[in-house]
């Protein structure tokens, strides 16, 4: 994650952006918060508090699988669940076990949709309804003594009339 953190930050904190790990905690409803892996606030939004617990969705909030099924079915269910009542615009699952990065968006409809995914070193391309690509993702798997990480193309763009994230190949 450090990696990711990393990256995400070369490009978003420039621009007037942030990124954060999973030391901010985000309070999702009264008495229920949840600290994502990595968060970004996208260039244009303000800062998260210097203190206390986030009250404003992030624009993306990524989280890692957890290997075992419990932790797996919190992840995949309960927590796009949550995020999207919480308005988080773009929800981002890495599954080490899968070695697949998925990429849902947020709908009017307040429901998440599959945008764009990766497994295993191969690409996908989101288009949107005119045909034109708006977000590619690359993913390669590197084990690491401790684990694996997501080696996903960083160089990113936001489109402001769309508001779309776009991930340049």
């Amino acid at each position: 994650m450090v990696w990711l953190i990393h990256v995400l930050s070369a490009w978003v904190r420039p621009r007037g952006g942030f990124v954060a790990g999973s030391e901010l905690k985000y309070l999702l409803r009264r008495g229920s918060g949840r600290k994502p892996d990595v968060s970004v606030i996208l260039p244009g939004q303000p800062p998260p508090p210097r203190r206390g617990a986030v009250r404003r969705a992030p624009d993306v909030a990524i989280e890692v699988v957890s290997p075992t099924p419990r932790d797996a079915r919190r992840d995949r269910i309960e927590k796009l669940r949550e995020y999207a009542a919480f308005g988080v615009r773009w929800y981002w699952l890495l599954d080490p076990a899968m070695q697949t990065l998925e990429i849902y968006e947020l709908g009017a409809d307040q429901r998440y949709t599959w945008a764009s995914g990766a497994s295993g070193g191969r690409s996908r391309t989101c288009r949107d309804a005119k045909g034109s690509r708006w977000i590619s993702t690359r993913c390669g798997w590197s084990w690491t003594g401790w684990g694996t990480r997501c080696l996903a193309r960083a160089t990113c763009r936001t489109d402001r009339a769309g508001g779309r994230l776009a991930w340049p190949v």
